[in-house]
């Protein structure tokens, strides 16, 4: 079996944890590529999987890195929650001595990609795609935004929010689920669409088929507004305000060896 090793620079602990586990992964794997540095290429052709030491927010940069590989990701939690990363270190042998003997099975996820960005100000320029969600945001203004929804081509909605959050089933238990947002199956293929503190009683969550795309336009921008794509990649859009998301064509592939039973609590 053929592996890729990417670790979150950022914790102290990663580094350690690779050097600890390395020569132990050599002798039942080869070994493709290491990368623990930020800024450098990351390119995981020829692997039969990646594994990944950090937390979910490593998941989540590593999949927008992965786009256009099809290599499922087995998360070393070193991290808090543990969602996606779900193997906690001191179980990392023997997790990885079932996936290098192939019992293993792998979890398919939609993704999310993003039209209308091209030009804007961005955190990190040329990746619009998203694991989580892709979140509207108010910004420094303090009012409230008028938010025009369409999918499908349709109109759907019109909601006063703070923002808005289009987030995939694996996304649900993100900011949508602390926005009120309903917790979904992670390998459905839908949207969920939520409101952020919307302005109005009766303003819910609601799905649709990510068959459709869904537009969000903002009516009377205030040139604060923002767009942020799984927390980690920044957009600021100007004064033109409108944005397409749609499910992409790549899709996400996750080690699934644990079940929700079988996972533990890391906080």
């Amino acid at each position: 079996m053929k592996v890729c090793l990417f670790g979150n620079p950022f914790k102290p602990e990663v580094p350690r944890l690779v050097e600890r586990l390395r020569p132990w992964i050599e002798e039942r794997a080869e070994i493709t590529n290491v990368v623990l540095e930020p800024d450098r290429p990351f390119d995981p052709a020829g692997a039969d999987a990646c594994i990944v030491f950090g937390g979910d927010g490593t998941i989540l940069s590593c999949a927008r890195k992965l786009t256009t590989f099809e290599v499922p990701l087995v998360g070393i939690n070193v991290g808090h929650l543990g969602f996606l990363a779900s193997i906690h270190p001191e179980e990392a042998r023997r997790e990885l001595e079932r996936i290098f003997a192939g019992e293993y099975t792998v979890s398919e996820r939609m993704m999310l990609e993003v039209e209308g960005l091209e030009g804007a100000a961005s955190s990190a320029s040329g990746i619009m795609a998203a694991l989580n969600d892709v979140v509207f945001e108010r910004g420094a203004s303090p009012r409230t935004l008028s938010i025009e929804v369409r999918h499908g081509g349709e109109y759907f909605n019109t909601t006063t929010a703070d923002g808005l959050i289009i987030a995939t089933p694996t996304g649900s238990t993100a900011y949508s689920l602390s926005a009120g947002g309903p917790l979904v199956a992670p390998e459905m293929e839908l949207m969920i669409i939520t409101p952020i503190c919307p302005h109005c009683l009766y303003e819910r969550p609601f799905i649709v088929s990510a068959d459709e795309p869904v537009t969000v336009r903002v009516e009377r921008p205030s040139g604060d507004e923002m767009i942020t794509l799984d927390g980690q990649v920044v957009y600021r859009p100007g004064s033109e305000v409108e944005i397409t998301v749609r499910k992409s064509s790549s899709t996400f592939f996750l080690n699934a060896r644990y079940s929700c039973q079988e996972m533990r609590p890391f906080w």
